[in-house]
């Protein structure tokens, strides 16, 4: 972990910490998402306002931009501001995956994975887009209520003197207004650093701009005017050596291109790909289709150099305001939010570990629960077997029995036959007897 002095000097780490190849890379990637999103719907409302698609590419090439003296259709504005909308949240997209990775480094985790920071800030884009879009929300539904006092104002007498009466009111109203402006004007600045190192939802981050604003005001401001200049010292430096790099490139192929000039026509049609503010008095010139498909390479090229040292400046931005926030934060809180978060992780890593052992020992309460059961089971069949055995024993005691009491009986009756026929013979003799005489 970075021991930071919760002061101006830590701000100064920012132009070291955003030179990252893993940030740069992220910026990179974001712009690209930026451009080919606003390029699809700035084409969109150019086209549904009647513009053909070779003028559109003639004037403005990848990036159409209403301009004075263009006239767009009340649904391609629309068309056009989602666009807008879609670049403005790529861009916090790539704010929040950047100083993810600056509050990691700051906490020693110098290996965090530039695709775990891009899953993190689309897992919080809901938080990213709806922090501002509730200030946004708010400042429009104010701002309706003051227009239709203006038509309430419009009834004979009532009107004037509700007006009268509410006025203190609509001005305070109005006040508002402005404050929620410059609420929004934070949020747009902080709201990807809260996200990435509090993970808060949308109403504790709206809940930290309000903190931010209202108890570190003139910190907060002191350390962004700061970090703006680090910001523009950082890219004018390094848009000084990208350009002597491209002179350098260019200079090393003229040398042998040869009398046609093909890498001068490739060079200045490519540099013609850029805006107006880029491309250094370059036009089109004449070229054949092996040049055209050559230039527009370039042209993508001279685009990419161009998002690398701008990828920079959002590098140096981000990591600042990464810095900024965890010293408000100290300051405005006394909370080290490099430490509490140290402490958050172990919870997690306990959590998991509990997790991971709840199962075990699940496992094992349900061996010894089936080993419990298999005895109960096997218990449970030698009583039935004994008891089978027991009944057939006395199955077999009755049947004995019964078998020794029919002998018996048949005993008796054989004794009891016999006996009779001995007492019939002497019946029969004494009969014979008495008759003789």
């Amino acid at each position: 972990m970075i021991n930071l002095e919760f002061n101006f000097k830590d701000v100064f780490r920012a132009p070291r910490l955003g030179f990252s190849t893993k940030k740069i890379a992220i910026s990179v990637i974001g712009f690209y998402m930026a451009l080919i999103g606003y390029a699809v719907f700035s084409y969109l409302a150019f086209l549904t306002s009647g513009f053909g698609f070779r003028e559109i590419w003639r004037t403005f090439r990848y990036i159409p931009y209403p301009t004075i003296g263009i006239n767009l259709a009340w649904y391609s504005w629309i068309l056009w501001i989602i666009g807008a909308i879609w670049a403005v949240i790529s861009i916090f997209i790539i704010i929040t995956a950047i100083s993810k990775i600056t509050f990691e480094s700051l906490r020693g985790n110098e290996f965090y994975e530039m695709k775990e920071s891009l899953k993190f800030a689309f897992k919080n884009l809901n938080t990213l887009v709806l922090t501002p879009f509730t200030l946004i929300v708010f400042i429009a539904v104010l701002l309706f209520i003051g227009i239709f006092m203006g038509l309430v104002g419009r009834i004979p007498y009532f009107g004037q003197m509700f007006i009268g009466l509410m006025g203190l009111f609509l001005f305070l109203g109005a006040l508002l207004v402005v404050y929620l402006i410059i609420v929004l004007g934070i949020s747009l600045i902080t709201t990807p650093t809260i996200v990435a190192v509090t993970k808060n939802d949308t109403f504790d981050t709206l809940f930290e701009v309000f903190s931010v604003l209202n108890d570190r005001t003139w910190d907060f401001l002191a350390y962004n005017i700061f970090l703006a200049f680090l910001v523009g010292i950082g890219t004018s430096v390094f848009y000084y050596f990208m350009t002597a790099a491209i002179k350098l490139t260019h200079w090393a192929l003229s040398l042998w291109q040869g009398p046609r000039g093909w890498w001068e026509t490739i060079f200045n049609n490519g540099l013609a790909y850029l805006p107006d503010f880029l491309r250094n008095g370059a036009y089109f010139g004449r070229a054949n289709w092996a040049e055209i498909i050559g230039a527009f390479l370039i042209g993508l090229c001279f685009y990419t150099l161009f998002f690398i040292v701008a990828g920079y400046g959002i590098s140096i931005f981000s990591a600042g305001e990464t810095i900024i926030y965890t010293i408000l934060v100290k300051r405005k809180d006394e909370r080290n939010l490099l430490e509490e978060k140290e402490e958050e992780e172990e919870e997690e890593l306990k959590e998991e570990k509990l997790s991971v052992e709840e199962p075990k020992k699940k496992t094992t309460k349900t061996k010894t629960a089936t080993k419990k059961t298999t005895k109960a089971n096997k218990t449970t069949k030698a009583k039935k077997a004994t008891a089978k055995t027991k009944t057939k024993k006395d199955a077999k005691t009755t049947k004995a029995n019964k078998t020794t009491k029919a002998k018996k009986t048949t005993a008796k009756t054989k004794k009891e036959i016999k006996t009779t026929k001995a007492k019939t013979t002497k019946t029969k003799t004494t009969t014979k007897k008495t008759t003789k005489k």
